[in-house]
């Protein structure tokens, strides 16, 4: 085997790992933690991040019990962020993969010290809806509701009458089902997987 052959195949080899490495985390964690805290927290001081892992019949369960989808690639670790103001929980940041139109969006959501929610944002989505879909009168809609007003308004409305009150168009429909399922997974996910954390909020920080 000539040198150059070997070069070839190693350098395919690298490839492939860095192909898989990248993928993997961005089912399970921001790539760039310190900019969504200021971004999402901006009166926050500090935050930590938490790691649990999600396994096939912890997921199957949660789909189970709560009706929350999963995509089969986020099965393994899922990345919890806790944002502090001193000592002080002041919230929660985390960032879930979702199937839309446009292959797959990963969406982040936050929620505050008592998981109602906050504000989403995307860390990667291709759909020429994003920036309808990503509006402040579409983070009204959801901004403040906890996991059963959120549950209660899809009942009643569907994501069809959230495309209407925002004056979205059928287009965004897929995206906005992808927002609506990342924010009850977050919302599931915090009381179930990071129960222990959630009650902590009640808790000074310690020293």
């Amino acid at each position: 085997m000539t040198v150059r052959r070997i070069l070839l195949i190693l350098v395919g080899a690298t490839a492939v790992f860095t192909h898989v490495s990248a993928s993997a985390q961005a089912f399970c964690s921001l790539r760039d933690p310190n900019s969504y805290v200021r971004d999402f927290f901006p009166d926050s001081s500090s935050y930590k991040s938490i790691v649990r892992t999600i396994s096939r019949d912890v997921a199957k369960k949660i789909t189970s019990e709560k009706g929350v989808e999963f995509d089969p690639r986020e099965f393994g670790n899922h990345t919890l962020y806790v944002a502090y103001k001193e000592k002080k929980i002041v919230g929660f940041l985390q960032a879930h993969s979702e199937v839309v139109d446009w292959g797959v969006a990963e969406v982040v959501w936050s929620v505050d010290q008592d998981g109602r929610l906050l504000k989403f944002g995307f860390q990667r989505c291709r759909s020429p809806e994003r920036k309808a879909v990503e509006a402040e009168k579409v983070q009204k809609l959801f901004r403040g509701l906890s996991e059963e007003a959120l549950r209660s308004k899809l009942a009643k409305e569907g994501v069809d009458g959230i495309l209407r009150a925002a004056g979205l168009s059928i287009r965004s429909k897929k995206l906005v089902e992808g927002i609506s399922n990342g924010a009850l997974k977050m919302q599931v996910l915090l009381r179930s997987v990071w129960a222990e954390e959630f009650a902590a909020v009640s808790r000074p920080r310690a020293q």
